[in-house]
């Protein structure tokens, strides 16, 4: 089984595209998530949505401007919602396939890959250091995965052997990458300042007003 996440060209567009310029926000909060649409001057948007209660980023999706490639959204965190409808659609998914999603922690990087049936010792994490990706395969040639990590391009980092690590349960492969201290910092300002902006507007959903060191004290 192989899975290529992106469009190999898109995501090296989008990863080291670097979303330059100073870029204007909307915000609201809906269905206890607090949106946030930006546009930088180029044309590409980022929407994210996150948790009201924590601030945790709970999917980011990515739509680059027409002049530098296909015009639908990429997730690089968390998935779309199933449009599946078994009245109107013929085939179903295959359940058991291998489902691939990053769902980031306050600290790391992390994607889950589902539905693997082999067992832990047939798995290989490596880091292709010239493509900058990391690489997940099988030794008995099962499985084959490479995927980039558009946040440390982004920031010019590179990707080390040291801060990966992964473990396997339940048929599910989580793959994680400690985050560097500057994207730490830099998560934790924009968490500060959707966090400020939901108190003067006065939010209804969830607890806005809690305590600052309550949201943004795991970073320390």
């Amino acid at each position: 089984y192989c899975e290529i996440y992106f469009p190999r060209e898109q995501m090296q567009k989008l990863a080291y595209k670097g979303f330059q310029g100073a870029p204007t926000h909307t915000a609201l909060s809906s269905g206890g998530r607090r949106k946030v649409h930006t546009t930088f001057p180029d044309g590409t948007e980022v929407i994210e949505e996150y948790e009201i209660k924590n601030l945790e980023l709970q999917i980011r999706r990515v739509k680059l401007p027409k002049e530098l490639g296909k015009t639908e959204w990429v997730y690089e965190v968390g998935e779309p919602a199933s449009n599946f409808n078994p009245e109107n659609d013929l085939l179903a998914p295959a359940v058991n396939n291998p489902t691939f999603v990053r769902k980031d922690t306050h600290k790391e990087f992390q994607w889950r890959i589902r539905n693997l049936q082999w067992p832990e010792d047939v798995y290989q994490i490596s880091i292709d250091h010239e493509k900058q990706d990391i690489v997940v395969r099988t030794t008995i040639k099962k499985y084959y995965k490479r995927f980039g990590v558009p946040d440390m391009a982004r920031a010019g980092l590179v990707l080390e052997e040291p801060p990966l690590s992964w473990v396997y349960k339940n048929k599910t492969l989580i793959i994680s990458y400690k985050k560097p201290h500057s994207i730490m910092e830099a998560e934790t300002k924009k968490r500060l300042e959707i966090y400020e902006e939901m108190k003067k507007g006065g939010s209804e959903e969830g607890n806005v007003d809690c305590k600052q060191q309550q949201l943004f004290s795991y970073y320390q």
